[in-house]
């Protein structure tokens, strides 16, 4: 049965289901410095921890705001091909390279989580017509490690999350740990969800990840959260919970973070 993969990221949206975000203006997304900064982690976290996979048979769909501005539309795309081809994206049919940047829009007003589901299900359901539908929850400042796409596609369950209970923080060149298991703080929000394909495609994000409960959790590091002053749920993580880790175990499992790599 074939299988699809689809890693679905949310750029600049405001989230109004989110209680850390409500104090935020609406329109925070489409401010130029933010933006801005929000793209140097994409560029640097996100896409290339895409382009190290050591499986690369996913589509990542990329959810924005319907005013982002045309700049930033093409930075998007521009580095979304370099990183995962290794060249510019004039050189690809236009059909093949948009597949890995899809501006799936709002009606100006703010995108909560089910109205998030049902955009990628609609982008999904144009895209395929048959098979399992895995899809992944990467948000625009994180990263997956170098085996996230090979474990859940050899893994999956149906009709269930798989999990990875560890990860890396980092902040600037430092690095830390975290066993979501050890610090009890239940699922990531790093979770796949396997399902067949349907006109009532759930995705991952039908349900916030605080109450699913993943069939499967592998108990190796799986993912990495930039930690930054806008990141206000990593400000919450009480520092007693992370645990030090060796540059070249993050290296192994992140090689894009590693100098020169």
């Amino acid at each position: 049965m074939k299988l699809n993969h689809y890693i679905l990221t949310r750029l600049n949206e405001s989230f109004p289901d989110n209680p850390l975000e409500h104090d935020r203006a609406a329109d925070l997304g489409l401010d130029e410095t933010w933006l801005s900064q929000r793209l140097d982690l994409l560029e640097k976290y996100t896409a290339q921890s895409l382009a190290r996979q050591t499986c690369m048979d996913f589509t990542w769909v990329v959810k924005c705001h319907e005013r982002t501005p045309d700049w930033a539309r093409n930075r998007i795309s521009r580095h979304a091909c370099i990183a995962l081809y290794g060249v510019e994206k004039e050189t690809f049919d236009s059909i093949r390279a948009n597949r890995y940047f899809e501006a799936i829009y709002e009606n100006q007003i703010p995108s909560n989580r089910l109205l998030c589901a049902y955009a990628f299900r609609a982008w999904i359901l144009r895209d395929c017509a048959t098979g399992v539908i895995l899809t992944t929850r990467l948000d625009s400042d994180d990263g997956l490690a170098r085996d996230y796409v090979e474990t859940v596609q050899a893994r999956f369950i149906l009709n269930s999350h798989v999990d990875f209970s560890k990860g890396v923080v980092a902040q600037g060149n430092q690095y830390r740990l975290l066993d979501r298991t050890t610090a009890k703080q239940g699922p990531s929000q790093f979770l796949t969800y396997a399902e067949l394909y349907s006109e009532d495609l759930r995705t991952t994000y039908f349900k916030d990840h605080h109450y699913c409960r993943p069939a499967l959790v592998i108990p190796k590091i799986g993912w990495l959260q930039a930690h930054h002053q806008d990141n206000l749920a990593n400000n919450l993580i009480n520092s007693a919970n992370f645990a030090a880790i060796d540059l070249q175990q993050v290296y192994e499992r992140f090689p894009f973070l590693q100098p020169f790599a």
